[in-house]
């Protein structure tokens, strides 16, 4: 399974994209960049999008994850708090906002989801993206969050 990774973080938390990589990589899956999103052939089943508050490419990231709506890709996005974001996005169950302060909430809410879908048999592209990346976007909390540093 391939998994495209857009990311937009400060040069100080550029440290935690390749350990998200390592972490995608050892559940046997294929981290590839988001520009396979526009090759048929590498088409991810999975899209990973990662949004910090002072992150340079936020422009770049939020059309990968648009891009990967509009080609029907389970999708799910990860968002530091203070980002100015369309307000229906904060009601989507495939995206989920942090606090480097206080990241168990958030972490709490991801297994609550994650069950949500599993139990309901969620098979819609957001269920998925829940159920599939909820691994990967919990230990990149715990690397960003403050307690870590």
């Amino acid at each position: 399974m391939n998994v495209a990774l857009s990311y937009s973080v400060e040069p100080s938390d550029l440290f935690t994209i390749p350990l998200l990589s390592r972490q995608i990589t050892s559940n046997d899956m294929t981290v590839v960049s988001e520009d396979a999103l526009s090759v048929q052939s590498r088409r991810p089943s999975l899209f990973i999008g990662v949004l910090g508050a002072r992150g340079p490419r936020q422009n770049a990231v939020i059309a990968a994850y648009q891009q990967a709506h509009r080609l029907r890709i389970p999708a799910l996005l990860m968002i530091e708090q203070n980002i100015r974001v369309p307000e229906s996005w904060h009601r989507a169950s495939n995206i989920v906002f942090f606090d480097r302060r206080r990241p168990d909430k958030a972490i709490e809410e991801i297994w609550a989801r994650q069950a949500r879908a599993n139990k309901e048999g969620d098979k819609s592209l957001n269920g998925w993206a829940i159920v599939l990346g909820a691994f990967a976007i919990i230990g990149l909390i715990e690397l960003l969050s403050d307690n870590k540093k």
